[in-house]
């Protein structure tokens, strides 16, 4: 479909538009009747962007919209096919039954063959659009269990190492702690012995003098 393309709708599209719904009267209130094709796709939100060429295309199938540069074409009615009873030749021209003869559909038997089409495609669509989005909803959920599995797994390490900087924290002040006892155990045994040391020679040296 030529992005350069500009849409207007016909007559029938004005007139049935009101009755429509879903994607396809989105899709018809899109249509100004002077914007291309590349521009009501860019005003079309992200969730109808991937349909749009079919509806659109459907669209113009139904002669609900048209290309604004092409010449108007009176649509064609085509009658529905009915089998053709057998022909018996009358005996005489009164005996011919001109009530046999097959009348064409009426404008409300077309009318309403096309509102039944136009259910149709936009049943045709909601499916579509309904399956999409249960595919997105998984996808999301997807990611969201991911995201939570990861943040479940990012916390537990914190923690763990959180706890492993506090035992070794404990151990280094413990370890600390012994360190400094030990050396004031040994200082104090140190000068108790240089005590000793001194009071023996100071004893040595009385008896010595006397």
């Amino acid at each position: 479909m030529d992005k350069k393309t500009v849409f207007v709708k016909t007559q029938v599209g004005e007139t049935t538009m009101a009755s429509m719904s879903g994607d396809m009267r989105r899709v018809m209130l899109l249509i100004d009747d002077k914007s291309t094709y590349e521009e009501v796709s860019k005003r079309a939100p992200p969730s109808l962007r991937g349909d749009l060429p079919e509806i659109m295309q459907r669209l113009l199938d139904g002669e609900l919209i048209r290309d604004r540069n092409k010449a108007i074409v009176a649509p064609k009615i085509v009658a529905p096919k009915v089998p053709s009873a057998a022909y018996i030749p009358p005996k005489n021209i009164d005996e011919f039954d001109f009530t046999s003869l097959v009348t064409p559909p009426s404008a409300a038997v077309m009318a309403q063959e096309a509102a039944k089409e136009q259910a149709r495609l936009e049943a045709e669509l909601k499916l579509k659009h309904e399956a999409e989005t249960a595919r997105l909803k998984a996808e999301q959920e997807f990611v969201r269990l991911k995201l939570e599995e990861e943040a479940i797994r990012i916390k537990a390490e914190a923690e763990a190492r959180v706890k492993q900087e506090a035992e070794a924290a404990r151990i280094k002040a413990e370890q600390e702690a012994a360190r400094i006892k030990a050396e004031a155990e040994a200082k104090a045994k140190q000068e108790a012995e240089a005590a000793r040391i001194k009071a023996e020679a100071e004893a040595r040296a009385k008896q010595e003098e006397a």
